[in-house]
């Protein structure tokens, strides 16, 4: 399962993709194992990235602050950022650093929670 991690990140992105809740890799594991899975593997995502991702989300909730909820527009689709194609082969970069880290070794942080798991017969 690829879940959100960090209920302190949470922002109207959440709310329009209807998230319940966002997760720890400790959190979701504690959930699985209760539903009586066994895991093999779980990890957080996207961990290069994570500075950025924990600055965007740090100015969303900042401009979100004091806002009423009737204020935001249920049907507002929330727009991923745009940015430059230099900024966008960093992020990808980045992703790839993710990807051979993941090979051997969990990530201790990122923006998603990952996890491998099995019901067993």
């Amino acid at each position: 399962m690829s879940v959100p991690a960090y209920q302190w990140a949470w922002s109207y992105f959440d709310d329009h993709n209807h998230h319940f809740r966002r997760y720890t890799r400790s959190r979701a594991i504690r959930a699985l194992k209760a539903s009586g899975f066994e895991i093999t593997r779980a990890t957080y995502i996207f961990g290069s990235t994570f500075p950025m991702f924990a600055a965007d989300r740090l100015r969303t909730r900042l401009k979100e602050r004091g806002r009423p909820v009737a204020a935001l527009d249920p049907d507002a689709v929330p727009r991923l950022p745009e940015v430059s194609p230099a900024v966008e082969k960093t992020l990808l970069g980045l992703a790839q650093l993710d990807r051979k880290v993941l090979r051997f070794r969990n990530l201790p942080f990122g923006s998603s929670v990952v996890v491998v798991a099995r019901k067993p017969y």
